[in-house]
């Protein structure tokens, strides 16, 4: 998981740097040094408060440790990766409303009008950036629920009645 992680920050920053460069700008304008830190901090400060952070923070963890976990817990797991990408939109959204309003408030004064649109762009790549790699822990993590669905094996007390693999095919 940390190596899925790892390359998809590479690309996603890989990506990013590539766009800045060719469009005429530095390495400097991808990171606003107050931005990014407040929305990872927020973030982390509702996951905690939501009670998402035990279960957040085993996405985090190799994958033989996922692979000894049960079904419920995995479900757990992606459960709050849902909830960490609805936070990370709605955190991002209010940043960008946020620097609308003060765009529009401050739409006389030219030297203020930069860092308000700074804020509402770079809301939108945090975003983006955010989201891409929880959805790409997401894939990962589904991927490791249909392994142990996979592995499960029906109970010896069951009543269930089997039947043939052909005969399931043609019913």
């Amino acid at each position: 998981m940390i190596l899925t992680l790892i390359f998809s920050v590479l690309v996603t920053f890989g990506l990013d740097w590539l766009c800045m460069i060719l469009s005429g700008g530095t390495i400097h304008g991808l990171i606003n040094g107050y931005e990014l830190p407040g929305i990872i901090v927020i973030l982390a400060g509702l996951i905690f408060l939501s009670g998402c952070g035990k279960d957040f923070c085993r996405i985090f963890r190799g994958s033989s440790s996922l692979q000894k976990h049960d079904l419920a817990e995995l479900r757990r797991t992606e459960k709050s990766l849902d909830f960490a990408n609805r936070a990370v939109f709605y955190i991002c959204l209010f940043f960008i409303l946020i620097g609308g309003i003060f765009f529009y408030l401050n739409i006389d004064f030219r030297t203020s009008l930069g860092p308000n649109l700074a804020t509402i762009l770079g809301s939108l790549l945090y975003m983006s950036f955010l989201i891409s790699i929880f959805i790409t822990l997401k894939a990962k993590l589904r991927t490791k629920i249909i392994s142990v669905m996979a592995q499960e094996v029906p109970e010896a007390g069951t009543n269930k009645t089997t039947r043939p693999a052909k005969a399931i095919i043609t019913s």
